[in-house]
């Protein structure tokens, strides 16, 4: 299974609690960004929620994934640990994807701007064979080939709580 929608009990206002507690870079940063995962998991909606869906002893860590406007990731997998990712959508999330890719190729390790490096395929040798709306909370696969979409003019925030079992 790549994605498992779950029900997180008045969604809208953990949103908005949590969005003015969220440091300033969050919101001008591309990419997944476990640095604040300290920080975040003392954030008591955030502890709330943990205690709510019993992730107490399942997390990794937890990373705030920004995407500028009108951009699309590369097609990766996420290193060798964590095993899933609760995403939470946060801000500007309607009409904002996660895709899932099959391919020929083995994820080899590829190189972008800034030397980041990660595992991923080329583009052309991938299908899609799924795809979410990231609106909603989802459990979902990192482990398999994958990219997020940002078809908005404006930036797309997630809360990505990553986790040692797969819960999918």
């Amino acid at each position: 299974m790549l994605y498992k929608k779950i029900q997180i009990d008045e969604l809208e206002l953990f949103q908005k609690k949590l969005l003015p507690l969220l440091p300033e870079d969050a919101f001008k940063l591309i990419g997944v960004f476990p640095q604040w995962s300290d920080y975040l998991m003392e954030i008591q909606e955030i502890k709330k929620l943990i205690h709510q869906l019993n992730l107490h002893n399942k997390i990794d860590y937890i990373a705030l994934i920004s995407m500028p406007p009108n951009s699309e990731s590369p097609i990766h997998i996420d290193g060798d640990r964590p095993e899933c990712s609760l995403n939470i959508p946060l801000l500007n999330c309607k009409n904002t994807f996660m895709n899932w890719y099959s391919s020929n190729q083995t994820p080899k390790e590829i190189t972008v701007e800034d030397n980041k490096t990660y595992f991923g395929a080329d583009k052309d040798s991938c299908t899609k064979i799924a795809s979410i709306e990231m609106n909603d909370p989802y459990y979902v696969s990192i482990k398999e080939l994958h990219n997020g979409h940002n078809p908005n003019d404006t930036w797309r925030l997630l809360l990505s709580i990553r986790l040692t079992t797969s819960e999918l």
